[in-house]
């Protein structure tokens, strides 16, 4: 059996954080519970020991203050959440989390506020106040969407030297060098995506070698280089995610990479599809193997099982969440019967 968790917006009555099991013996899905989870319980991210889940609040307002929130909660024996506390964020509508490696730090992106937070842990998996936040100065070309900056993601990379987010206002990627032992992000550097593309959400391969980042804008994916020992990144590669013959409004969500590093997809949203890559075993690039559709609509985010055996999406505007098998030579996404109605789901999250 696999616990599963699915972060949800408070709306079409969502009751927040729902706890699903998963039995890959029957490839079946049960709900077991619902954790109210505070307002737009929507990214969520589990701590390295498997102890503590952290969510993002994704709202203006938290506590009188122009600020989202990230909320954490103790992950009971039987996959309970019991709630801890709750920290602003210092930047509007937080819309991911992540946790560095070592555990000491949880790390938010702010969308409205254009910026990156650190939160740090207690040794109860609470959370402390703010320790390290950092705005993006900027706009881009678009002026409808890059009228400023919005951070969109943070991910610490393989080693957990580093912490890298993914800009959609700026068309950057910014770099931060992570020091959890005094609780800070400190500035490091910083690449260009194209002018207008919107990067979204990254994904590092699981060599270390190459960084892969979903752009909302163009609908395209962009490939770097990455070099964990100086932080740097170069861009080699771009692709689209749509095929040639789609003429529609797009904007790509989600991005992941299989654990085997064979294979990378990346969510359409108004496609309605997940592209299938495979990657170059020697320079990372990629080759577009084909389109699946989610069987929904406004596929939000979507997760690979530890495994690499399922991937789970969560169609955000058609309350479902559809289920692949994917073949171990291919990487195809194979359609699975389960089914389960889950209210405006917006992230996947396995915690075993």
């Amino acid at each position: 059996m696999s616990t599963v968790y699915v972060g949800t917006y408070s709306q079409r009555g969502s009751e927040g954080i729902y706890r699903l099991e998963w039995n890959p013996e029957n490839e079946s899905i049960h709900l077991q519970d619902v954790t109210p989870a505070g307002e737009n319980p929507s990214y969520l991210a589990i701590h390295p020991q498997k102890t503590t889940l952290y969510c993002v609040n994704e709202i203006m307002n938290h506590d009188g203050q122009l600020s989202g929130a990230v909320s954490a909660f103790r992950i009971e024996e039987d996959g309970h959440l019991r709630f801890l506390n709750r920290q602003p964020s210092l930047g509007g509508h937080p819309c991911h989390i992540s946790v560095e490696p070592s555990g000491r730090m949880v790390m938010a992106a702010n969308y409205s506020g254009g910026s990156v937070t650190a939160l740090p842990i207690h040794a109860d998996g609470s959370l402390g106040k703010p320790c390290s936040h950092h705005k993006h100065p900027g706009s881009g070309p678009d002026p409808l969407r890059q009228e400023m900056a919005h951070a969109h993601s943070i991910y610490p990379s393989p080693s957990g030297k580093y912490a890298v987010t993914a800009d959609l206002g700026i068309d950057k990627l910014i770099i931060y060098k992570i020091d959890p032992l005094h609780e800070r992000l400190i500035p490091h550097g910083e690449a260009d995506s194209a002018p207008g593309s919107g990067p979204r959400q990254t994904a590092f391969h699981p060599n270390g070698k190459f960084l892969y980042v979903v752009n909302e804008l163009d609908s395209s994916v962009t490939v770097f280089e990455w070099n964990e020992e100086n932080g740097a990144a170069s861009a080699v590669q771009t692709c689209p995610t749509l095929p040639g013959s789609f003429s529609g409004t797009n904007y790509p969500a989600e991005i992941d990479i299989h654990p085997s590093g064979k294979f990378l997809f990346a969510s359409n949203r108004g496609h309605d599809s997940i592209a299938l890559y495979s990657i170059h075993s020697v320079n990372g690039t990629l080759f577009c193997e084909g389109h699946v559709s989610v069987e929904g609509r406004n596929p939000r985010q979507f997760n690979i099982s530890p495994d690499g055996k399922y991937l789970f999406c969560a169609n955000q505007d058609t309350d479902n969440i559809s289920f692949f098998k994917i073949e171990e030579d291919t990487g195809k996404l194979i359609h699975l019967p389960a089914r389960i109605t889950i209210p405006c789901p917006i992230c996947i999250t396995f915690l075993s």
